[in-house]
């Protein structure tokens, strides 16, 4: 048990390493991830389309499992680059939505609310997140990636340290 503490503080201190020189490969493999469950549900449509009576078949079906299909293939063929870029780009957009709705909540909300200045404020940092994360999807993955290796190195040296404290 003791051994098995050891080797992850090791393992987690590694891949925070690897993670600090390549801060792109973080948020590339979790779109290789995404990618390759769109793939997936994109096959088990198109097996759920061919599994139907041919009167029962709808094109819809037929025709979102290939986009899905298409999508995932082109995605998991990207590269580490490709695939941070889009995976930022998407949160950006994300990040513009959700601010944009809660500035329109914060200004329609009721004057019961004290906090409606954080509120406001909240929705306008999100939003700014969002137009920084879409202007430069390079950057702002390099800068989530470098957060995650720290955390991973962090971690790595907090197992590390609980055992050796538990050897003496």
């Amino acid at each position: 048990m003791k051994k098995t503490t050891l080797y992850f503080g090791i393992g987690f201190l590694l891949i925070g390493l690897y993670l600090f020189f390549n801060p792109l490969v973080s948020i590339a493999s979790i779109a290789w991830v995404i990618a390759l469950i769109i793939a997936a549900m994109g096959l088990m449509n198109l097996r759920t389309y061919l599994s139907l009576e041919k009167n029962d078949r709808n094109n819809w079906l037929l025709f979102q499992s290939l986009v899905k299909i298409i999508i995932g293939l082109i995605l998991l063929t990207s590269s580490a680059f490709s695939l941070s870029q889009i995976v930022m780009s998407f949160i950006g957009l994300g990040l513009l939505i959700l601010g944009a709705i809660n500035f329109k909540i914060s200004n329609r909300s009721n004057r019961r609310i004290l906090n409606k200045t954080n509120i406001t404020g909240s929705s306008i940092f999100t939003f700014l997140l969002g137009i920084i994360f879409l202007l430069n999807p390079t950057f702002s993955a390099g800068v989530i990636g470098y957060f995650l290796s720290l955390v991973l190195m962090i971690i790595g040296a907090i197992i590390l340290v609980i055992y050796y404290q538990s050897q003496n």
